[in-house]
């Protein structure tokens, strides 16, 4: 008796005498590994930039006056961006590449989007909260009463909180 009889395919599988015949789901899988491992292979990858200190804090300053503000509030906005920057620098989790830097840009873009009018404000309070709170990252604002609490205590704003009118009856 054969292994290769019809009846005996079962036993044949079973002992791994098909071991080197590859099924067309392993065949169709491996094409695709390698066409996109070519495709990966074969981009022209720009080489990482590593920031200096200096040139973080370089970055981190022409992205806050790119942004057409208060010179003030710019000047305050990129204290707090150095803040950040020697915070984690201080963890031994440094933000060491242009592409870093510029993630941390857009998180803080897009936090303070919901508050148009004190976006700067919003943008020093994201970057304040994480530094006092040691964060390696930006969270966004969850709480909007501590943010107009903050508002309140640094620029001396009163939002969304209207005093009552009193009424006095004579």
């Amino acid at each position: 008796m054969s292994f290769f009889r019809y009846e005996n395919a079962g036993k044949a599988c079973k002992y791994g005498l098909y071991r080197h015949i590859r099924t067309s789901k392993e065949i169709i899988r491996n094409l695709l590994n390698d066409c996109n491992n070519n495709k990966i292979n074969n981009k022209a990858r720009a080489p990482k930039e590593y920031l200096t200190d200096q040139g973080l804090f370089d970055w981190f300053d022409n992205w806050a006056v790119r942004l057409d503000a208060d010179p003030e509030e710019t000047t305050k906005l990129i204290g707090d961006l150095h803040a950040f920057a020697e915070m984690r620098k201080a963890k031994k989790k440094p933000i060491l590449t242009v592409n870093a830097a510029g993630r941390h840009a857009k998180k803080l873009l897009d936090y303070s989007a919901d508050f148009p009018e004190y976006r700067l404000a919003a943008m020093r309070y994201v970057l304040s909260q994480s530094v006092e709170s040691n964060w390696e990252k930006l969270y966004p604002i969850t709480k909007p009463d501590d943010f107009n609490r903050w508002l309140h205590d640094n620029y001396g704003v009163q939002v969304g909180h209207a005093e009552p009118e009193v009424e006095y009856f004579e």
